[in-house]
């Protein structure tokens, strides 16, 4: 039985389904046709050398090439849509099944242009349902890079002292749930990720599920930490989930974190940019 044409329209940087089907992270309005066993990507100029390099798709070309191309075929202000038309027309394609997500102008104007549109339910790739070793090995890479700003957080715990009414202090000035965030946020970035809804609560707050925590850090009071992280070159996402911490200092001078438990949770999540 011949495999249904696939079509999709998205930003080659925020939806996964794209990211997959192109193998790599490019960031801009993506067209992709898989046409048979033919595979064919129209991205943005400075993303075209990149993917030809980098993956493994049958053809890469400029989406900009089309746009022209439609514009001296007489269309008015062509778009995604009549580039995506082309491309159909080009590989004889007249029938696409294309993601639930597509927009639905797109799916009015193909229509319009004559192509037959049907929107496939539930995955789009049915082979994402189980990560390659390719895919394993760059989650991984993404745990890692939480798993640095991890570290750098419990640094500068150790750094802190106790200062009045039980306040942890670092630098001469109080330790808060913001500045310990920034401090594990700046340590993911340098690791090569972009850090997501990272949370940092302390006391009473790390018993409620909302906000990501806010106000002084306090010595003898459990401290609750969640990372999460994208890479910014593969675009997959790890997270470190429900990391609890027991603060406590023997002396001014003598710091030290106990009872630091980590449970990684939602490693390579599939949210819009996976």
């Amino acid at each position: 039985m011949k495999r249904p044409s696939l079509l999709m329209i998205a930003d080659g940087e925020t939806d996964a389904d794209m990211r997959f089907a192109l193998g790599l992270q490019v960031t801009g309005r993506t067209v992709f046709l898989k046409a048979g066993s033919r595979s064919i990507a129209l991205l943005s100029d400075a993303a075209v050398a990149r993917a030809r390099d980098e993956s493994q798709l049958g053809r890469v070309d400029s989406i900009s090439k089309y746009l022209r191309r439609a514009e001296r075929t007489g269309m008015t202000n062509p778009g995604p849509a009549q580039v995506a038309f082309l491309l159909c027309k080009e590989y004889r394609v007249r029938k696409i099944n294309v993601p639930h997500l597509f927009p639905a102008g797109f799916v009015k104007q193909l229509r319009r242009l004559g192509i037959r549109v049907k929107v496939r339910d539930g995955h789009f790739f049915k082979e994402r349902e189980f990560k390659t070793p390719i895919e394993i090995r760059k989650i991984v890479a993404a745990i890692g890079m939480a798993e640095v700003g991890l570290s750098e957080g419990i640094h500068a715990l150790r750094r802190s002292r106790i200062g009045p009414a039980r306040q942890l202090i670092l630098h001469g000035t109080p330790l808060t749930c913001e500045k310990l965030r920034a401090i594990i946020d700046t340590g993911v970035m340098q690791a090569g990720g972009i850090p997501l809804d990272t949370v940092v609560k302390s006391g009473p707050q790390s018993c409620d599920p909302q906000g990501p925590g806010t106000g002084p850090l306090m010595a003898h009071s459990p401290i609750l930490i969640d990372i999460g992280t994208r890479s910014a070159r593969t675009g997959y996402h790890g997270r470190l989930e429900h990391i609890k911490l027991n603060c406590s200092h023997a002396a001014p001078k003598d710091p030290w974190i106990g009872d630091a438990n980590a449970v990684v949770g939602s490693a390579g999540e599939d949210r819009g940019g996976l």
